[in-house]
């Protein structure tokens, strides 16, 4: 049985750095020493829960990996709650909210990558360029009606 406090100790120093760079979010305690996770790998996230005993040690545990081994995901977990004191702290280090490609993407572009591929983009499709306009109040225009309810089909946050 492996002790929460004691993981990093039981495991080789790369496979600890490995389980240090996954996610962890939505980590919860469901009932009485059951804890449950989403632990994020790349592009993959797996459903984790760990059960615990009233010493810390791991009595049982569960990944959608598929594997039946301790896999990095649920040292991932455990490391966490030893970390965060068997998450039971207000605080929630590491957790943060799973993030669709596309908001991957964009968090990786800086302003001005972003600010060309718009440009680009508008090149290609002059229509969404003036939606764009309009919404952002760069460009006052009348439209004609059938014009105007086309441009409203992408009508972008103010």
């Amino acid at each position: 049985m492996y002790n929460i406090s004691d993981l990093q100790n039981q495991f080789s120093k790369q496979k600890i750095n490995k389980a240090k760079k996954l996610s962890i979010r939505e980590f919860e305690e469901t009932e009485k020493n059951r804890f449950v996770c989403f632990v994020d790998d790349e592009t993959e996230s797996y459903d984790v829960s760990l059960l615990i005993n009233s010493k810390s040690e791991i009595t049982g545990y569960s990944c959608e990996c598929g594997s039946k081994d301790f896999c990095l995901h649920v040292l991932a977990m455990g490391i966490f709650m030893s970390e965060n004191k068997t998450g039971k702290t207000s605080s929630r280090k590491g957790v943060k909210k799973k993030m669709s490609e596309a908001e991957r993407a964009m968090e990786d572009l800086n302003s001005e990558e972003l600010k060309t591929w718009l440009l680009e983009f508008f090149k290609k499709i002059k229509m969404r360029k003036c939606s764009l306009c309009s919404a952002l109040g760069k460009r006052k225009k009348n439209f004609r009606k059938s014009k105007s309810q086309s441009l409203l089909k992408i009508r972008l946050p103010r």
